[in-house]
């Protein structure tokens, strides 16, 4: 029984180091192309990582949340989304030829490595994990130091390509496409997912490529921690546990009290080189916050959406992203800085828990936890 145990947590513990180290290639694009291509064009890559982002979400919504709905099983990966990211592996790695087709690898590159994440959340395989997070710590770290196109192009769709390869499956899985209230899952995250490109488009237009950058650097920096908090919402999709979330606030507290400490020692400003002076410490505290405040709304969010009201989820994800997407106009223009940006973004995420836990009490959900990770 204990043996049992403490396979689960080393399972646990892998698959979230491994996606935290996958969280870094974003800032390794961001940072190598900064480098490369200058400021201007690190702005436009800017905004399409995080387009690229979203596709993520929303491929991952069909190919994994939504099969939990309800409290349904977990279905294979489809073989596609391996096949396209290998592709996307290609054009990115074109471009140290200077190809433009490279930031079309983008969008086929990201939202297969997430989904291929998001999957080994579920699979366990603390082993496999750790093998893909060095793999990709060592393309980022190539990048960083040689700051060359060679590094940037070939160094990460490299370190892409051999992570995917490591989790695809030994069999062929087709593309099933959501049924019923599956799609409610599809709708939620393709509603909540369009806030932050927004929001850096809007940066883009309003503040210009140096803003647009910095929020994307704090962004992605947060999303560092991101990984603790879709294992907790995978986890609690598909059984409700108290050493599941426990584990999940340690860890999130860890990984934002890391990330402060060394952006105070000016080890992000040595790491990403001159890119990074646009990033404060006092957006990195706002960019942290909000992330914090996330592990709250999962908690209700996930208890919703377990129980099949996915009607009431969606509802509530409307008024969220609405509250998004208004403060970051709002910021843009009345502010104009990027703090002001984030400040949205907290007070936003708040209101959310605050709506999310208030629909929970509301509809009776969520109110037994099991402590050993069963579903109760």
């Amino acid at each position: 029984m204990m043996a049992r145990s403490g396979s689960g947590l080393a399972d646990s513990l892998g698959s979230i180091v491994s996606a935290g180290l996958a969280a870094v290639i974003p800032i390794g694009v961001l940072s190598g192309s900064g480098s490369v291509y200058g400021i201007r064009r690190a702005g436009i890559i800017s905004v399409c990582l995080a387009l690229a982002a979203y596709l993520a979400q929303v491929l991952t919504a069909v190919c994994i949340e939504a099969p939990l709905y309800g409290g349904g099983r977990r279905g294979e990966l489809p073989t596609v989304v391996f096949a396209a990211g290998f592709l996307g592996c290609v054009l990115w790695g074109a471009g140290v030829t200077g190809s433009v087709i490279a930031v079309a690898g983008l969008f086929l590159m990201i939202p297969a490595l997430e989904c291929a994440r998001a999957s080994a959340v579920l699979q366990g395989g603390w082993r496999r994990e750790l093998i893909v997070g060095a793999l990709l710590a060592a393309g980022v770290a190539w990048t960083l130091i040689s700051r060359g196109p060679v590094a940037l192009h070939i160094g990460v769709a490299v370190a892409v390509a051999g992570a995917m390869l490591i989790r695809m499956p030994p069999r062929w899985a087709g593309f099933p496409l959501p049924r019923g209230g599956q799609w409610w899952v599809v709708a939620e995250t393709a509603l909540v997912g369009s806030v932050q490109p927004i929001a850096l488009s809007v940066a883009y237009g309003g503040l210009g490529a140096e803003a647009a950058t910095g929020l994307k650097f704090v962004l992605s920096s947060a999303n560092i921690v991101s990984p603790v908090l879709y294992f907790l919402r995978l986890r609690l999709l598909s059984r409700r546990s108290v050493r599941d979330i426990g584990l999940a606030c340690v860890l999130l507290v860890l990984g934002c009290g890391a990330i402060l400490a060394f952006q105070a020692a000016g080890a992000f400003d040595l790491a990403f080189g001159p890119t990074w002076s646009a990033v404060s410490l006092g957006m990195l505290v706002a960019g942290i916050v909000w992330k914090g405040l996330s592990a709250g709304t999962t908690i209700p969010f996930t208890a919703l959406r377990r129980s099949g009201e996915g009607a009431v989820v969606i509802t509530v994800r409307l008024i969220a992203t609405a509250l998004f997407i208004a403060a970051s106009v709002i910021a843009v223009n009345a502010v104009g800085t990027v703090i002001g940006v984030l400040t949205g973004f907290v007070i936003s995420e708040a209101l959310s828990w605050i709506l999310f836990a208030v629909a929970a009490r509301r509809f009776g959900v969520g109110a037994n936890v099991s402590r050993k990770g069963k579903a109760s």
